[in-house]
């Protein structure tokens, strides 16, 4: 059964007259009161997220490299042994250059596994540095911002 147009007008104006009520409590639902260091910290947060973001990303790239690094080297230690260990220099004839050709690539695998054991904290050292060196890149802005924390009260001599 169809509404009379009379009910859909009384509908609608009792609809109108409530959203009037509820945009007239809005600015007063919204407004937050909130010291001025707090909004600047609140307008900076997201700029701040994605710097940190950045220098996260770029210090675990870097340490991935370094990573790489310490392999290769590792790789050139096991090379530089064998070609070191030997040589027709040190060795009398051939026979003898073949026959001790095992042991030498051993000593080189040794070695090159004893590079490897730096990896780890080569790797950690490389993602601290590059996340502290980007640090020192700031935007103007963050140099600006007062520090949250008061600072120190300058030593007095007894």
């Amino acid at each position: 059964m169809p509404e009379s147009t009379e009910s859909l007008r009384a509908e609608n104006a009792r609809l109108r007259a409530r959203i009037r009520e509820l945009e007239a409590e809005a600015p007063r639902r919204s407004r937050l009161e909130v010291d001025e260091e707090t909004a600047d910290i609140s307008r900076d947060l997201p700029g701040r997220a994605m710097n940190e973001a950045n220098r996260v990303m770029r210090a675990a790239i870097l340490a991935s490299l370094e990573q790489l690094r310490v392999g290769a080297e590792a790789v050139d230690t096991f090379a530089s042994e064998v070609f070191r260990r030997n040589r027709p220099e040190t060795r009398t004839s051939v026979n003898e250059m073949a026959f001790n050709l095992p042991a030498d690539v051993y000593s080189g695998v040794i070695r090159a596994l004893d590079r490897t054991l730096d990896t780890p904290a080569r790797v950690v050292q490389k993602f601290f540095d590059s996340y502290r060196e980007s640090e020192r890149v700031q935007t103007e802005r963050e140099r600006k911002r007062p520090s949250s924390t008061p600072p120190e009260p300058p030593e007095t001599a007894v």
